[in-house]
């Protein structure tokens, strides 16, 4: 029996990891196709949804697969800093007492090396509740104002960084994968992006200093349900734009999900379907002996009013290796630069541009470790 007094306990993703594996050939099991369930947008959303969704998934024969996290990521145009914190949970149900909470971190600074700081702790240290995003791990918390504003305190085991962070959402809500079924029967995931832009204010302590954060720009989602995690890897990037009238997010190679992306442009939300989706991602750095990762993904995609086109390069500026997990995530800083224009079938790729884009952002790279 893992005692239950442990903190930052880097054995228990290990254990739990293995347990994972032991049961993985349940994964591949075909399973009956079913039907995902719509996407839902702000108007059907509250920060309801927002909240721990354990509950509806305790009794499943599977809750040893199940996790859940809400990430937050800023840029700071004053001050070039930009970073992520990620609290997380896997196994809530604490099947063989492996129930493992999780706190990421990730800073980039330009002119420093990025800071990368994995914590694991007992389910114990965990706590979330099922009608906001309120959450804790150990000394660190998200606490729910109102459904527009977060408080994020988020302080590493050794007091090297320190989040102390307000997040006022600045866009709407979106539900962009609801229920979607996976390879096996009981495979099923969420996505919530609860906040594709925010103005985010506060402090960040990292590399010795305190940077106070007056008018920054921010983002926040929210993942949930079950799938073989050490097997189900992703890409996907975000931005919005300073001043909140462009949010763009896509998740593709998305696991078992099917891909998608989706803009918020003023008033109007387009959405992006997989079959219009035309992506590259090149110019590929090594890390350790096995793995690679991207620097540059170049997109172009016709929205599903066939009304628009979105063209886009990602080129990445700094890379966080997060390796402690079940698989390897390569978070990465990176600058996008593109169009949105209108869409003539007649003329591909030469429709009028309404907006340039040039902004800062954040993608991900994940692959399976060997073996």
């Amino acid at each position: 029996m893992l005692g239950k007094t442990m903190k930052n306990d880097p054995n228990l993703i290990k254990h739990l990891r293995s347990a994972m594996h032991a049961r993985g050939a349940e994964a591949h099991v075909p399973g009956t196709l079913r039907n995902a369930q719509g996407r839902k947008s702000d108007t059907e959303l509250s920060m309801n949804d927002d909240g721990f969704h354990f509950s509806e998934y305790q009794d499943h024969s599977h809750k040893l697969f199940y996790v859940e996290w809400w990430y937050y990521n800023f840029c700071d145009p004053a001050t070039g800093l930009t970073g992520m914190v990620t609290f997380a949970i896997c196994n809530p149900g604490n099947e063989l007492d492996l129930g493992t909470a999780s706190l990421n971190f990730a800073i980039f600074e330009p002119g420093k090396d990025v800071v990368t700081d994995i914590e694991f702790f007992h389910v114990t240290h965990f706590t979330a509740v099922k009608d906001s995003a309120d959450v804790s791990i150990a000394q660190s918390s998200v606490q729910v104002k109102d459904d527009n504003t977060y408080h994020i305190k988020a302080i590493s085991e050794t007091h090297d960084i320190k989040f102390d962070l307000v997040f006022e959402k600045k866009a709407p809500a979106q539900l962009l994968a609801n229920n979607v079924p996976g390879y096996s029967d009981w495979e099923i995931s969420s996505w919530l992006v609860y906040m594709p832009s925010a103005k985010v204010t506060g402090t960040v302590y990292a590399n010795g200093k305190t940077t106070t954060l007056a008018n920054a720009k921010g983002y926040h989602d929210h993942d949930w349900g079950m799938w073989m995690l050490p097997e189900r890897i992703w890409s996907w990037s975000q931005f919005s734009t300073d001043d909140h009238r462009m949010a763009f997010d896509i998740g593709f190679h998305a696991a078992f999900q099917k891909s998608t992306a989706y803009m918020m442009w003023d008033d109007k939300n387009l959405y992006f379907p997989q079959d219009n989706f035309k992506t590259q991602q090149s110019d590929w750095e090594a890390w350790r002996l096995f793995w690679k990762y991207p620097t540059k993904v170049q997109f172009s995609s016709v929205d599903s009013t066939g009304q628009y086109e979105l063209k886009l390069i990602w080129d990445v500026t700094q890379t966080s290796t997060l390796w402690k997990y079940p698989l390897i995530v390569f978070e990465q800083a990176c600058q996008f630069k593109g169009e949105l224009c209108t869409y003539d079938a007649n003329n591909p790729g030469g429709g009028t541009v309404l907006e340039t884009i040039d902004t800062e952002g954040f993608c991900e790279y994940t692959d399976r470790w060997v073996g």
